[in-house]
């Protein structure tokens, strides 16, 4: 299984903002990659060390609900 070790490759469309996703900020996220390990066979411990990517809708776009959730 092959993961990839970061986003620094994807470019994200101007209407998102994307940042890395470290330490607490990760905790909140633990329950689905838990059940998305389960689901598809990922050792859970090797996903978790791995970086995360947030992306989230940049706020001066009014149509952010339609294209990223909040």
């Amino acid at each position: 299984m092959l993961l990839r070790s970061d986003c620094a490759d994807i470019i994200f469309p101007t209407n998102v903002h994307a940042k890395q996703v470290k330490g607490e900020e990760l905790q909140e996220f633990l329950p689905y990659l838990d059940e998305f390990c389960k689901l598809f066979g990922y050792d859970k411990d090797k996903v978790v060390d791995c970086p995360f990517t947030l992306v989230e809708p940049d706020s001066k776009n009014p149509y952010k609900q339609m294209y990223v959730m909040n």
